[in-house]
């Protein structure tokens, strides 16, 4: 059973508006050159990509911490429009990786709604019956990285994720805990390693590595399957990290909808800060309207605060706060917070909620019809992930701060979805697996396919995967691997929407054909 979580939540805490602006004032355009490393700045912070940079050659990860704004709601397809998405395709052209990272393990919404990151979730178990999983979320979650894990006290309990092959490793996140269970790990049915996760104490922040195969389709399918479980033997697992290599750089976003600063504790943040490149705290939406309405809440809000500051600077960690508070004006308590843990962490603080008006806090309606960068009053748009996600890329420093660019020119090779009869995957990994991206003004085709024997015509996909974001101008025509005597065995054809066909002729006497292909596109126009 696919799981979902709506963002709802996100809304559970009515906010008390300040006046709004003018409504003909125009925040979008105000941007200026702060003064300080706590300052966002357009034109980057040099000292800010130099501390990152310096970073990353002792602890690869960079977490990004948030609740439904960074997990993605309302940017439709999460791949490639959510800021988090958009903004680590930036960081990997930045450092020369190309790592996917964590993904948020919930949907967003439902129904005609629904949208999700890269893979897709279902809970079963070996019995074929309803889901048994149970979450920690919201204050029962305060010790998971990402404020949401799932736990299973049942034997043959399976979480499965689906995946398009374009990584090489996943890295498999789970609790461990005072006589924990075991569970396996099976990709593409084939087993990969057993992990036992009993600890003497509570453990945050283990991975299990496992190498990624594609199947026949070009997909992955990852099963973790409790083998030893019950209610004094739990297992705990809470998620996915996709990446192209071990000890590298990758972002993992720790977001979930619904989360909350105050609901995060001390060890979990120290387990984070202890081991990370960067930290992008992205909380503090969701906690504003109970640290206005309650000083005792508010006091929990800034011990958190105080603990981030601490961790910080005990481990030299290069923090950025990206205020997404939108209703409130800068003396409101959570902002203020905001902006002190990162002028105490000499880190940079980006002021959104300024930079949508000159004249104090906007209204929902203005946000959203006035300035079109929103899909209701707490939530952005696809506009709106855009304008975040290259913002924070000019306040950090990065050198690309443009999201066609990094979609258009840098995003990852996007796996073909092989479904036809007779054809199937020749490559098995994220380096020789069918798939097709962009390149500026052109798209590069690999394909690496095995069944075309004889001289039968073999379908190899129906149209271009959506998320690869491939419009062609126009059908064209390429040889099959030609012989060493220059004999063409037939050819490739490949149509404006992407379907493909290999059409082998009688000199043909292979079954697998390795082609390369580059070929105009039409403008791809990313927003």
């Amino acid at each position: 059973m696919a799981s979902t979580l709506s963002d709802a939540s996100e809304n559970e805490v009515p906010l008390q508006l300040a006046p709004s602006g003018d409504a003909n004032s125009k925040g979008v355009d105000i941007l200026v050159e702060g003064s300080g490393s706590t300052e966002s700045t357009v034109f980057g912070n040099a000292v800010m990509r130099t501390r990152v940079r310096n970073s990353i050659s002792v602890n690869p990860p960079i977490y990004v911490l948030g609740d439904s704004i960074s997990h993605g709601a309302f940017a439709l397809d999460l791949y490639r429009n959510s800021w988090v998405n958009v903004f680590k395709r930036m960081v990997n052209l930045e450092f020369g990786v190309n790592s996917y990272g964590f993904v948020p393990m919930m949907s967003l919404g439902s129904g005609a709604t629904l949208s999700t990151d890269i893979e897709q979730l279902t809970f079963t178990n070996t019995a074929g019956g309803s889901n048994r999983w149970s979450a920690r979320s919201a204050a029962t979650g305060s010790y998971v990285p990402q404020g949401l894990s799932w736990v299973s006290t049942n034997v043959g309990d399976i979480l499965r994720t689906q995946v398009p092959c374009f990584q090489r490793r996943a890295y498999i996140w789970y609790i461990a805990n005072p006589g924990g269970g075991s569970f396996t790990v099976k990709v593409n049915g084939a087993l990969q390693a057993t992990v036992n996760t009993a600890s003497a104490t509570r453990r945050l922040i283990m991975v299990q590595v496992v190498a990624l195969t594609a199947d026949a389709s070009g997909d992955v399918i990852i099963e973790c399957e409790t083998t030893l479980a019950n209610s004094s033997s739990p297992v705990e697992l809470c998620g996915f990290s996709y990446v192209a290599n071990t000890n590298t750089l990758m972002v993992n976003n720790f977001s979930q909808s619904g989360r909350r600063l105050r609901w995060m504790d001390e060890a979990t943040i120290q387990a984070l800060m202890q081991g990370c490149a960067m930290f992008v705290m992205a909380l503090g939406y969701n906690d504003s309207g109970d640290n206005v309405a309650d000083p005792v809440y508010f006091a929990e809000f800034k011990q958190r605060i105080d603990w981030l500051i601490h961790y910080a600077n005990l481990y030299d960690v290069p923090m950025v706060v990206p205020d997404f508070v939108w209703p409130f004006g800068p003396s409101d308590i959570t902002r203020q917070e905001l902006q002190r843990l990162a002028n105490e962490t000499k880190g940079v603080y980006i002021p959104f909620p300024d930079y949508f008006s000159k004249l104090g806090p906007t209204t929902n309606e203005y946000r959203v019809n006035t300035l079109k960068l929103f899909q209701d009053g707490a939530h952005p748009n696809v506009a709106g992930h855009k304008y975040i996600a290259e913002t924070i890329a000019k306040s950090v420093g990065l050198s690309c701060s443009s999201k066609k660019e990094v979609l258009d020119s840098h995003d990852w090779w996007y796996p073909l979805k092989i479904s036809s009869s007779g054809a199937s995957s020749a490559g098995r990994n994220s380096d020789n697996v069918s798939a097709v991206r962009n390149n500026g003004p052109a798209f590069e085709l690999r394909l690496n396919v095995d069944g075309i024997s004889g001289s039968t015509p073999r379908g190899i996909q129906s149209a271009w995967p959506t998320r690869a974001g491939i419009q062609q101008a126009s059908s064209t025509i390429h040889q099959l691997a030609i012989k060493g005597d220059g004999t063409s065995r037939g050819t490739f054809t490949i149509a404006s929407g992407g379907a493909i066909t290999a059409n082998p002729n009688v000199a043909n006497e292979i079954s697998t054909h390795s082609v390369s292909i580059s070929a105009p596109t039409a403008d791809h126009g990313a927003v």
